[in-house]
């Protein structure tokens, strides 16, 4: 089975206190400030723990930034889990 990536952009606070979307900003030359890539196999359990922590924490940066989950074949329903983040 091949791997499936789960791509989530966050976003960051604007000067005047609006928020922006990379999501929104793609194809006008801005990318994210940082990228984290999470390689998960069978981690149902814990990838909803894993993302809303890590949310938490680089939302703390002021940055943007996008969190990719390259999921490679889980059995578990990960694949279903990540859909649903």
């Amino acid at each position: 089975m091949a791997a499936k990536a789960f791509r989530h952009q966050v976003p960051k606070i604007a000067e005047g206190g609006e928020l922006e979307y990379c999501e929104e900003m793609k194809g006008v030359g801005i990318e994210p400030e940082i990228s984290v890539v999470i390689p998960v196999y069978n981690e149902r359990e814990s990838v909803r723990s894993l993302f809303s922590e890590l949310t938490e924490a680089l939302s703390l940066t002021g940055k943007t930034y996008e969190i990719i989950f390259v999921d490679d074949g889980s059995r578990d329903g990960t694949a279903d889990e990540l859909s649903h983040i």
